[in-house]
């Protein structure tokens, strides 16, 4: 079985994945593959808006970041002023987002997934690492 440093660097598996247990162990394998990691705090995130900010904050998007879906994916597809040989974001503490808003949260997995798919045409991955979910998000496994 692969490590997880030799997974996170295989292009044709990135994407969005619930993560694993050990986060510490991910930023570890992510460093040691070198990847940029970005841990997005959703504690408290109830509805898409909290999502979006949350994100732009973490990822210090620019000052035209529009606050929907689009501008979200133009964002996460631009990174311009984050260079990286590839992306590793974590978000921590998903549950409360999932119990809320699991629409919004699966409309995130699509956006996730279609910039996974441009990072991957880059030849660079993008893995958008879901932590803490209390329920399975449709369309996405376990990182192992």
């Amino acid at each position: 079985m692969p490590t997880l440093d030799a997974r996170l660097r295989d292009l044709e598996r990135a994407g969005p994945y619930v993560a694993p247990p050990d986060l510490d162990a991910v930023a570890k394998a992510a460093k040691k593959a070198g990847l940029t990691l970005v841990r997005v705090d959703l504690k408290g995130v109830h509805d898409k808006q909290g999502l979006l900010n949350a994100i732009a904050t973490a990822l210090k998007f620019p000052e035209w970041f529009g606050d929907n879906w689009d501008a979200l994916e133009d964002c996460l597809t631009d990174l311009s002023w984050l260079k990286a040989r590839g992306y590793v974001l974590v978000l921590e503490h998903c549950a409360e987002l999932g119990k809320h808003a699991p629409r919004e949260l699966d409309v995130a997995v699509d956006v996730f997934e279609s910039v996974a798919e441009y990072w991957q045409e880059q030849n660079r991955p993008f893995w958008a690492l879901f932590s803490g979910l209390d329920a399975p998000l449709s369309g996405i496994k376990l990182l192992a």
